[in-house]
């Protein structure tokens, strides 16, 4: 009776697997038919010369990016990016018999929602290698990037990037750094890692991230790997593993006896595998306020302790800030407490600017009154940075030499749930680019 019954639980299971396979396969040639529509859509409207075609096929970053250069356009008195000597030669004319042939599909994922799909465009002008990026925004697909091809005088095939070409025309490179606990749904912990971060990272670099802020750090592992690899990760992007946040505070029976001597191992093997990973900022993410100022001094010496075996290391340690520092203990404020008993030597601070504001202290004025102590500062705001006006990132930026800063990093706890994680990145990294008042590096 068994033997039966296990034929057919295989036979059912086989049956789904096909089913499963088949409705993968189904869903991939719905996306393929699209995309493939999306393009064909496309030349169609350049050759009728329709205004703004590319608006009806374009993702947000690609209309935001062009509507920024034609900003930037109309203010010059001379030629701008549109209409440059190296632009008009890259011109199709428009005609009016634009056809795409030859149509493949390089990448398709549709669980990332993205896609790139190189093609031949021909035309009674010129015959040109096109390769089309798409991502899926708000559940359609949209065009992210376009690059094109030609062959030039000494007959080598050359290729130019659209929006890398218009975001280098519109700004000078900037060094950002982002937390990435802002996109811990699709990065956050070691199996998320494994699967997403080759994607995740390059797609950070492309919007213009330099560096990132690890915030899973256990058992000597980043993310689940090693210290080593996951700095050849980040370095692989082209980004630089800046900081981490990090936590072993004291528990009560050290914190009653003063004794940090098991707390301190964990703290060495630490330093160690950040010092392997490339990390130059290892960051105390959260800590407990204090019910006593004895209790205090004790959490102020472990702090001190930490930060001389990290200044020894040649690393540099320092106290994330949120809102509860800035309460009282036995009259006190907690972080003022902090500020006047750890050494500016072995202690920096890295405020995070939107805490601060909702604990209704103004960054600036802690920066007149602890000049230099914040080598970092978390940039964040309720959302994407610059939507609410909530905190005023220019009185920030523009006293960052007071400050003493040295890098910022982007972090977001959420969205509005009408965009996704690395969309709000994205559009946190576009605030930053382009503000007059963020200077292009604060480390050198």
């Amino acid at each position: 009776m068994l033997r039966p019954a296990l034929s057919f639980i295989l036979m059912c299971l086989c049956a789904s697997l096909g089913a499963m396979a088949a409705n993968d396969n189904e869903q991939e040639r719905e996306a393929q038919n699209i995309i493939t529509g999306i393009i064909n859509d496309l030349y169609a409207a350049a050759a009728s010369n329709e205004d703004y075609y590319d608006g009806r096929f374009a993702c947000h970053t690609w209309i935001e990016t062009v509507r920024a250069v034609e900003n930037k356009d109309s203010k010059l008195e001379d030629i701008g990016f549109f209409n440059e000597d190296y632009w008009t030669e890259m011109q199709d004319g428009n005609p009016d018999d634009l056809e795409a042939r030859d149509i493949k599909f390089e990448h398709l994922d549709l669980e990332q929602g993205t896609a790139t799909v190189g093609f031949t465009l021909y035309s009674s002008v010129q015959v040109v290698k096109r390769k089309f990026s798409f991502c899926r925004e708000e559940g359609e697909w949209r065009i992210h990037d376009i690059t094109k091809f030609w062959t030039d005088e000494d007959g080598k095939e050359v290729a130019f990037d659209y929006l890398e070409g218009m975001r280098d025309y519109l700004y000078e490179p900037k060094e950002m750094a982002v937390q990435l606990y802002s996109i811990r749904d699709v990065i956050g912990n070691a199996e998320l890692y494994a699967k997403n971060h080759a994607e995740v990272f390059r797609r950070l670099s492309e919007m213009g991230y330099t560096g990132i802020e690890a915030a899973d750090y256990k058992d000597g592992k980043f993310y689940g790997v090693s210290p080593e690899q996951y700095r050849q990760d980040c370095e692989e992007a082209g980004l630089t593993p800046i900081s981490s946040h990090v936590n072993r505070n004291l528990n009560a029976e050290e914190l009653a006896s003063h004794d940090f001597t098991q707390a301190l191992e964990w703290w060495d093997k630490a330093i160690e595998a950040h010092k392997a990973a490339g990390v130059r900022y290892v960051v105390t993410s959260w800590g407990e306020t204090p019910k006593t100022l004895k209790d205090g001094q004790t959490i102020c010496d472990f702090y001190n302790e930490i930060g001389r075996r990290c200044r020894e290391a040649g690393l540099s340690y320092g106290y994330h800030t949120h809102s509860h520092e800035f309460q009282k203990v036995e009259g006190q404020v907690w972080i003022d407490y902090m500020m006047q008993h750890t050494d500016a030597e072995n202690v920096f601070w890295q405020m995070d600017t939107y805490w601060a504001v909702m604990a209704k202290q103004g960054p600036v004025h802690y920066f007149k009154k602890y000049p230099g102590r914040f080598k970092m500062l978390h940039i964040k705001d309720i959302y994407e940075l610059g939507e609410s006006g909530f905190v005023g990132f220019d009185a920030i930026f523009r006293n960052a030499g007071l400050a003493g800063l040295e890098n910022y990093v982007v972090e977001m706890e959420g969205n509005d749930g009408t965009i996704d994680s690395m969309e709000g990145v994205r559009r946190c990294a576009e605030y930053l680019k382009a503000q007059d008042f963020v200077l292009p590096s604060y480390s050198k």
